[in-house]
């Protein structure tokens, strides 16, 4: 009896001591186990953060594709811990991104993160977004489509981005402001349209216009147009040709381009022919010149009176009329004129030859009446005969 309570007593400790080493090796288990969990959670939030701090440390550098990258691996990463969207999101609010701040905060509700914390971050970026105002104009019964793009600031850059309006084809029958929303989808953004509808131009009047020969003529820089409201507007055109040749006897046709008229304007501008205003006048030619190609006189203009006119001329001046001829010369003003290049020109044969008794006058050339009259020959007084204040014939004077 006494050898058969040893065995039992010997059979019981060794089922204890074999318990206490199955225990032993489940808490060995379990402490592995956990350390591995929580080896691997530490690892796995520093592989999170070591995403995050590369993806900031991109926009701090302004490469914006690169931290997108960094930032998805985060997201991927963990895509149901919502502390990431929102470390994400005050990072580009940072960096003043704010639509890539709204992108990760609509990524965590596709990634089914329910938090109204999220929700409400999301309105809080949409209301502080401006609207986009755009002001077109349009005439009267034309019609007017919204473009379906426009450009809007994205992230602090102009893009170009798909709009949906509320209402595709607008009104102008009236001359009001028309007013219309638009939505970008894509990027939570308010447009507003507003489009002026103008008056209309109905017609504008063909130009007919007579000048002279010679005369200034300016093409108008304005034209006067028949509007849609019954009102006259003063609008620019353009002229093709651009100048006008006023020496050209004729016709000459312009057409006008006013914007927003369909038709051309037509200007017709005739040129007649100047009229001849012939003179012969007495004086004293000063100086023969050429200037520009052209030959000038200067010439000092008198009056030659003969008989009763000279003697009633001198008496008035308190002087006597000798060798029947009295001479005027009120204005010591000099007057230009040019010299035709067929000019007649005569000079008294005494003043070239010095011959006392030859008092005729004698065909000279250009040149020669040019060096006679610049050679200190300063009071000859010729005739001369004017076309259009064009000299045609010139006749030196002989005074007794």
């Amino acid at each position: 009896m006494e050898e058969e309570n040893k065995s039992y007593k010997f059979h019981l400790g060794k089922l204890k001591v074999n318990q206490i080493i199955v225990l032993l090796l489940i808490v060995v288990i379990l402490i592995a186990t956990l350390s591995g969990i929580i080896l691997g959670s530490y690892a796995h939030a520093s592989k999170v953060k070591n995403f995050l701090q590369q993806g900031d440390n991109y926009l701090q550098n302004g490469k914006y594709e690169e931290a997108l990258l960094s930032f998805n691996k985060a997201v991927s990463a963990d895509s149901k811990n919502k502390d990431i969207y929102l470390e994400i999101k005050d990072l580009y609010i940072k960096a003043k991104r704010q639509d890539d701040a709204l992108h990760f905060l609509k990524l965590a509700l596709v990634n089914k993160v329910e938090d109204e914390g999220i929700k409400r971050n999301i309105e809080k970026i949409k209301k502080g977004f401006e609207v986009t105002k755009i002001e077109l104009s349009c005439y009267q019964n034309d019609s007017f489509k919204p473009s379906e793009k426009v450009t809007m600031k994205i992230n602090n850059e102009e893009i170009s981005v798909q709009v949906k309006w509320d209402i595709t084809v607008i009104d102008t029958t009236q001359l009001i402001d028309v007013s219309i929303q638009g939505t970008s989808e894509e990027y939570d953004r308010k447009v507003l349209l507003t489009v002026k509808v103008l008056a209309k131009i109905l017609a504008i009047k063909d130009i007919k216009a007579t000048i002279t020969q010679g005369q200034a003529y300016t093409l108008p820089a304005k034209l006067q147009a028949s509007m849609s409201d019954n009102t006259i507007m003063d609008l620019q055109v353009t002229w093709d040709p651009i100048a006008v040749d006023n020496n050209k006897v004729g016709t000459q046709n312009f057409l006008g381009t006013v914007e927003k008229y369909e038709k051309k304007v037509q200007l017709n501008l005739t040129v007649n022919a100047k009229p001849v205003v012939k003179s012969l006048l007495n004086g004293y030619v000063q100086r023969v010149y050429e200037d520009g190609g052209k030959r000038y006189l200067e010439y000092d203009e008198i009056q030659f009176l003969n008989g009763d006119a000279a003697i009633a001329a001198a008496k008035k001046n308190g002087e006597t009329v000798d060798n029947d001829y009295y001479i005027v010369n009120s204005s010591k003003a000099l007057k230009t004129y040019e010299i035709s290049k067929n000019a007649a020109i005569t000079l008294v044969n005494l003043f070239l030859e010095q011959t006392q008794d030859d008092l005729k006058n004698v065909p000279v050339s250009y040149d020669q009446f040019k060096n006679y009259i610049n050679s200190d020959k300063s009071s000859t007084l010729c005739k001369i005969q004017t076309a259009n204040d064009v000299v045609l014939k010139v006749d030196g004077v002989y005074l007794p």
